[in-house]
Formats: C-alpha cells, structure tokens, sequence
C-alpha cells in the first residue's frame, strides 16, 4: 500500500497502519522532505519504506517497490538525517540505556548491522541462520539496549554513533 505521509497523521493513520498490519499489508510511506512536518512525521512511523515525492519518479517508485516487496526498508538520505538529529536529541540524558554501543553482545551487533541495511527478519534469519523467532527475540533485546521504539530509530542511533558502518549504495 503507498500511502501520503499526510494520511497517516493521529488517530485515522494510526488505524490505517494498524489494519494494513492485520491484513498483512506492507506500507510504502511518501513524504516530501522539503516539508518539515512530512520529515518529522515520517521519521516517527514504522512502515516498510519511505519514498521522498522531491526525487520520485516512476523508476524510483518501482524501485522502492521492489526492495520493500524483497524485505528491505528503502529510505531517502534526507530522513536517515532527521532520525540521526532526532536520535542525538533523545541520547542527551546520559544513561546507561543511550551510551554508545549499549552493551551490545557481538550477536546483537551482528543484528543492528543488517538492521541498517534494511533486511528484513526473514533476511536476516537467514543470514545468519537463525529461526525466525530467535531474530524476533534478538531485535527485541537490541531495541531495549538501544532504547529505541522502532527499527527505523535503531538503525538511526546506530549510524549516529557509530555502532555500525553506513551501507554502501545500491545501483
């Protein structure tokens, strides 16, 4: 389902993921990144890929179709930035829940890095061979050591602090 940022603000967006979760449906978010409240908005949901309307165009769409069809988390360069300011704003309280690595074990590392790839649980059980289960579990623990309530925050905190190294890009 592609769906405009702008749908997705309060309660009604908040309805709308959760029933195109229940149907099992995958959410491409559009947003456009010269607009503030798109960006900020855009970085608080968790859908399976974000587009940015500003360098979107039919091959960009079909591209970001795809990667999220594949299980990857495609997102524009301008909200991996929003999320790494937002995820240094929220790392300012000094415990021990927001310093750097987190005490991470080398496992739970091993997960964060292919999170900020953009693999999907599935993917990433079977990298690593895993079950599907024991990735859920172990993205559950790095989410709690990290203090991030969503994968896409994360991978953010990950970058900012050098958790892990940034992707290469994909052609």
């Amino acid at each position: 389902m592609i769906v405009e940022v702008g749908a997705l603000r309060g309660d009604d967006g908040a309805q709308l993921l959760a029933q195109a979760e229940q149907y099992g449906l995958k959410v491409l978010a559009v947003f456009d990144s010269a607009l503030v409240d798109d960006l900020s908005l855009a970085a608080t949901l968790t859908c399976h890929g974000y587009v940015d309307r500003r360098t979107l165009g039919c091959s960009g769409l079909g591209d970001a179709v795809r990667r999220v069809t594949a299980g990857e988390i495609p997102m524009p360069a301008p909200l991996v930035h929003r999320l790494r300011v937002q995820a240094a704003a929220s790392g300012t309280s000094g415990s021990a829940a927001t310093t750097p690595g987190a005490h991470l074990t080398p496992r739970e590392t091993e997960v964060l890095a292919l999170l900020v790839e953009g693999l999907s649980n599935k993917q990433i059980a079977r990298r690593l061979q895993l079950s599907l289960h024991g990735v859920k579990r172990l993205i559950g623990v790095v989410l709690a050591k990290l203090n991030c309530p969503n994968r896409t925050r994360a991978a953010a905190k990950a970058l900012l602090e050098g958790l892990c190294e940034q992707p290469t890009a994909r052609n």
